[in-house]
């Protein structure tokens, strides 16, 4: 039996999807997507204004396409042929976002040499000395230096035009070499990532007992059974003890994305496999995604705990559900308070959040160990260094006294299929017992 609301969030939760704010940003980030090519690219690489009209109509309906995959998706099930269009949508979001990243990188490079220059200008006027005999007649000096003004003026324009020209042409050379390696990273290049964790207070007699930690799969857009399906093999094969899942399992309507699922239960771990909402579930309807979730044979974690008995030695392991799913809805509480409550002192506490919000709330209500995901290390390059400062626990692990807290950087992804740089990941945490001083003693 699972924990959830008794009021029917499905409507409420879907309203928030379909909000005019979120349609109006989708729609902003169409116009500024088509702008920029069009007056960084295309401006530049076309000359005749009949063909720049033309490519700049075929960007605009490309453009378009990210409003019809965000939306399609709302309504579309995902083995209809209909969805082709909104995978379309997708993938010309992933080429978008590779040629925005590539344009701002060529003009941040631009602003800086013409900074560089400017400076070098103002510096070489300052060094040169006025000599006498430099000196012209009034009107013929302005004449001169009007003359040298021109030519410097018309230099520059021809170089900027040239430079310009040149950077868009790599601009669209360079999204074409790395689209391809975004989405294969995304889709086919998932690392295994072990980390050994130890704890004074890890029971001694289960030293080495391993957690398969997957987060943000995010199935449905472009991830697909098949993906799911192979997830499950990987994380078999590593032979964990427990895995756990924390949050934002899917993306989409559970009538219609939960069958991708379906692979699931094949997921073999010998005390149990454990699942924490995030908050895109309850973009969907929280109360319906953690119903298919139970069907599937995973418990269900909404602010409780377990107790795990393993040859006679026990832990917890608790969850918490999404930090803003009260936001998503009135009727859910993220409380890990309540997920750590009545759990013996001397018992370790393995804690699943969703967010790094959570976190300290969850230390400082006793867990030993929080497990997370949701910033998915910031996806591609160089957004993982805008996570990095935004998030105090950005990604990796990190240790608080004798406490820790490991950030996954997601199984899956997010909106576009791409990847890069930040490759998805299954996590497999072992948990070690570090000796304390007095224990070494006692054993010398």
């Amino acid at each position: 039996m699972i924990i959830c609301p008794s009021a029917d969030d499905f409507e409420k939760s879907l309203g928030t999807v379909s909000h005019p704010m979120f349609l109006g940003i989708i729609t902003i980030a169409s116009a500024l997507f088509a702008a920029t090519v069009y007056f960084g690219i295309i401006r530049h690489v076309t000359r005749r204004k009949g063909w720049r009209i033309f490519w700049g109509i075929m960007v605009s309906l490309l453009a378009s396409s990210f409003i019809w995959a965000m939306r399609g998706r709302r309504f579309i099930q995902p083995d209809s042929g209909s969805y082709d269009l909104v995978t379309v949508g997708f993938y010309v979001m992933m080429v978008a976002v590779v040629m925005m990243l590539l344009i701002l990188l060529r003009d941040l490079a631009m602003w800086i040499w013409k900074g560089v220059k400017a400076w070098q200008n103002r510096r070489g006027r300052k060094l040169t000395p006025k000599n006498e005999s430099d000196v012209q007649p009034s009107e013929l000096q302005e004449e001169k230096s009007s003359e040298k003004m021109d030519e410097a003026k018309n230099a520059l324009l021809s170089r900027r035009a040239f430079l310009l020209r040149g950077s868009s042409y790599g601009v669209l050379a360079g999204t074409a070499v790395l689209s391809p390696p975004a989405v294969w990273m995304a889709k086919c290049d998932r690392k295994i990532r072990e980390v050994d964790i130890p704890f004074e207070r890890w029971p001694e007699a289960l030293d080495g007992l391993q957690i398969a930690h997957l987060s943000d799969i995010h199935v449905g857009n472009t991830i697909t059974k098949k993906d799911i399906a192979a997830m499950v093999e990987e994380t078999n094969a590593l032979e964990p003890d427990i895995i756990v899942i924390t949050g934002d399992i899917a993306d989409g309507i559970p009538k219609f994305v939960a069958p991708l699922l379906e692979p699931m239960r094949q997921f073999r771990a010998k005390y149990g496999i454990y699942y924490v909402t995030g908050n895109h579930e309850h973009m969907w309807g929280g109360r319906e995604w953690c119903e298919a979730v139970a069907n599937l044979g995973i418990t269900v974690l909404n602010n409780e705990h377990r107790i795990v008995t393993v040859g006679g030695t026990a832990f917890a392991v608790a969850g918490a559900s999404d930090y803003n799913s009260t936001w998503r809805n009135k009727h859910w509480k993220s409380d890990p308070a309540a997920a750590l409550a009545d759990i013996p002192k001397e018992m370790f506490r393995l804690m699943l959040v969703h967010q790094p919000k959570s976190v300290d709330i969850s230390f400082e209500n006793g867990a030993d160990l929080v497990l997370l995901g949701h910033t998915h290390g910031g996806q591609f390059w160089p957004a993982c260094y805008i996570v990095d400062l935004y998030h105090k626990y950005a990604r990796g692990l990190y240790r608080v006294g004798n406490k820790a807290a490991f950030v996954s950087c997601g199984t899956g992804y997010w909106g576009p299929p791409m990847r890069l740089g930040v490759p998805p990941e299954i996590c497999l945490v072992r948990l070690r017992h570090a000796q304390t001083p007095q224990t070494q003693a006692e054993k010398a």
